[in-house]
């Protein structure tokens, strides 16, 4: 969720050295809210992971300083991204971070790197920056609802038709904003969720396979179609 925003923003944009830094400081700050949030599952015990989340949030300030400093514009990201997480860490403490809602929160924020990276190769933020995420958010939160039908909600017969409305939406979502030809990169995976029964059993790590492929092939369309 973190990887492929700045991916996209750098193959749309204009891909350059600076992407370094940005893949780096998303990496770094990936790492920094995941221990952050382990350490308030951990309550008093996570000191260490607290410890971790300080580091690693201090390498990502540290590697994003640069491009800051030629686009001040990213504090501005920075805060909003701040402002998201904290919200998840508030679902986290209290023990209701597996809702939709805080999904959505926290895919939100995470798809601020397409933005912030399409901006570091090109130096604009415009209609297509504002496309990049919104198109990021939708296949993402799309995501979110199918992956509950192969794990939290398997078997729950009208969560499973739920996901499957969302990914007709999504579907045509591109539509709506004067994009019809880019509801061909949502397709794959509404096949994959349309041809999935409710109940379906998937190890972990099939589960996620798939979920690497099918996002290497969104992004793949995305680009194609763009």
């Amino acid at each position: 969720m973190w990887l492929l925003p700045v991916l996209l923003g750098a193959a749309i944009g204009r891909p350059g050295w600076i992407h370094v830094f940005i893949l780096l400081s998303a990496l770094f700050l990936h790492l920094a809210s995941f221990a952050a949030l382990e350490a308030v599952r951990e309550g008093p015990r996570g000191g260490w992971l607290r410890r971790g989340a300080a580091a690693f949030g201090g390498l990502a300030a540290v590697l994003v300083l640069y491009p800051a400093m030629q686009w001040p514009v990213l504090v501005a990201f920075g805060a909003l991204a701040a402002a998201l997480f904290g919200t998840n860490l508030a679902f986290a403490r209290a023990r209701k971070e597996r809702t939709l809602v805080n999904d959505a929160l926290a895919i939100a924020g995470l798809e601020l790197w397409a933005p912030v990276s399409y901006l570091a190769g090109t130096g604009a933020l415009d209609r297509n920056a504002a496309l990049l995420w919104l198109f990021c958010f939708l296949y993402f939160f799309g995501t979110a609802f199918h992956v509950k039908t192969l794990f939290r909600e398997r078997g729950d017969r009208d969560f499973k038709r739920l996901s499957n409305a969302v990914h007709v939406a999504l579907v045509a979502a591109p539509a709506l904003v004067g994009l019809p030809k880019v509801a061909l990169a949502y397709v794959p995976s509404a096949i994959r969720t349309w041809l999935l029964p409710s109940g379906t059993r998937l190890r972990p790590v099939v589960a996620g396979l798939i979920e690497i492929t099918n996002s290497l092939l969104f992004m793949g369309l995305l680009v194609w179609l763009w």
